[in-house]
């Protein structure tokens, strides 16, 4: 029989054992089990390491956030050049990572992407100086409206940076920070949003200007401004704007506001309606961001400006040799559509457009009678003596020809007024063949003198007083 000594002695033990137990069982659970922290996929690492944009960055404006430039850019309104970063009172936003986007190996769930309060997120105003070297918007600049900026040369962009960190709720290691040099990351994520600025615009096109004063033009400065020497102001049907005819070598200013041309973060691109752009009858343009060949020696073109100007040169068919008489030229690819097209890194996009319609090839330096002119012309194949319509717009009384309301023996400047009336004086472009001639002969003959009627070719004035054997240039017109 078990007496109550052995009884107790018995439920002590027992009571012993499982405290025991349970001592030790506490004991292996206070010590964590170690983990693998989340991370980003490799992909995004890779994008942070390289410098590369952190997309998860976004821009709170008005209450609303944006994790994209275009939307930010459309709450902003189409013109915020009178208003100052300052005042728009911007701050940094965080977006959340897919799931497909981060690795979480220990299934702890619950991952989201925080700021890392060691280095803290920040919403800083830049810019590209002219060394396209980053510079940060000094104190005065954010209080400066954008217009002011831009005018100086400052195109102010908005960057977002600062560590981050992916965080679970359970977990050890619980949390990964970027940067963190353990795991080969040493880049701090960032990323830009480029601010449209508004009123960016391509002005003018502006070729030879020395004979285009208010006596050489129509009078209408929304069409043709010859304040300044600006030249041809864009139209909204691109068929009426300059140039509708051509030669190859022939150049012209395109004048743009509020883009900065000097900086290579501004990119020029050409693109044209032929479908056969490799083929000798071709016709194109290239841009280049220079002054144009000499101008500043012969004169007559505006005032360089690298900020506000590049150079459009056209590029098509020329004659096989000027002296020859059996040169030969390929047959122009017409009509042809041309898109210049200017981007920039803070997404502004400027076109301008013009369709050729005719396309001429010049004699070089040679001179020679009416007659030999013309032969030289049509040996070419698909070209001839150009007519005087073809070249000038100028009122020739003595043909019996007025050209509408032109009361003047002289250009006045307009598109589709040919190809002395667009382009200006011939002989100042230098680089393309046309060699300083004062005359040249067209297939006119004038119904009062019964001679050939030669062109002035500065101003495109014409006359009909010499005879057949003069010594004149030639321009052949495209059939």
């Amino acid at each position: 029989m078990i007496t109550w000594k052995q009884l107790i002695f018995s439920l002590f033990c027992l009571i012993s054992f499982f405290s025991t137990k349970s001592i030790a069982l506490s004991a292996v659970t206070a010590n964590t089990i170690k983990g693998i922290s989340p991370r980003f996929i490799s992909s995004i690492e890779n994008n942070i390491q390289s410098n590369k944009a952190f997309n998860y960055f976004g821009v709170v404006y008005n209450g609303n956030t944006y994790f994209y430039t275009g939307d930010l850019n459309t709450a902003l309104g189409l013109d915020i050049s009178t208003r100052t970063p300052e005042s728009l009172g911007l701050s940094a936003a965080i977006k959340q990572p897919e799931n497909f986007e981060v690795i979480d190996v220990d299934g702890d769930g619950d991952i989201k992407l925080l700021e890392d309060t060691d280095i803290p997120i920040s919403l800083e105003w830049y810019y590209e100086d002219a060394s396209n070297k980053e510079v940060k918007l000094t104190v005065d600049q954010t209080k400066t409206a954008f217009e002011k900026l831009v005018k100086s040369g400052i195109y102010p962009y908005i960057k977002v940076s600062g560590g981050v960190a992916l965080t679970t709720k359970y977990g050890d290691p619980n949390f990964q920070a970027y940067p963190d040099d353990k795991i080969a990351i040493t880049k701090i994520p960032y990323r830009n949003f480029n601010i449209k600025v508004g009123g960016e615009a391509v002005k003018y096109a502006s070729p030879h200007m020395l004979y285009s004063a208010p006596a050489y033009s129509w009078g209408d400065r929304s069409i043709f401004d010859w304040v300044d020497w600006n030249g041809f102001v864009p139209q909204d049907d691109y068929l009426n704007n300059f140039p509708s005819v051509g030669a190859n070598g022939l150049f012209f200013y395109l004048i743009t506001e509020n883009i900065d041309n000097s900086l290579d973060t501004t990119k020029w691109i050409v693109r044209t309606s032929d479908p056969n752009k490799g083929s000798p009858g071709a016709i194109t343009a290239i841009v280049t961001k220079s002054e144009a060949p000499r101008a500043a020696i012969v004169g007559g073109f505006k005032t360089y400006d690298a900020k506000n100007m590049v150079l459009v040169t056209l590029k098509g068919p020329d004659s096989s040799s000027k002296d020859a008489n059996q040169a030969t030229a390929p047959k122009a690819n017409l009509p042809v559509d041309i898109e210049i097209i200017g981007e920039t890194k803070q997404g502004i996009t400027l076109s301008y457009s013009f369709r050729i319609t005719r396309w001429f090839i010049n004699r070089g330096e040679y001179t020679d009678s009416h007659q030999e002119q013309k032969d030289w012309c049509n040996n070419l194949g698909d070209y001839k003596l150009a007519s005087l319509r073809e070249l000038s717009n100028a009122n020739f009384l003595l043909h019996q020809d007025k050209y509408g309301n032109n009361p003047d023996n002289y250009y006045k400047r307009a598109v589709h007024g040919g190809l002395i009336t667009e382009w200006g004086g011939l002989a100042y472009y230098q680089g393309d063949n046309f060699y300083n001639p004062t005359y040249g002969w067209t297939s006119d003959i004038s119904n009062s003198t019964g001679s050939p009627i030669y062109i002035n070719m500065n101003d495109a004035a014409l006359n009909g007083d010499r005879d057949d054997l003069h010594p004149y240039y030639a321009l052949c017109s495209s059939k």
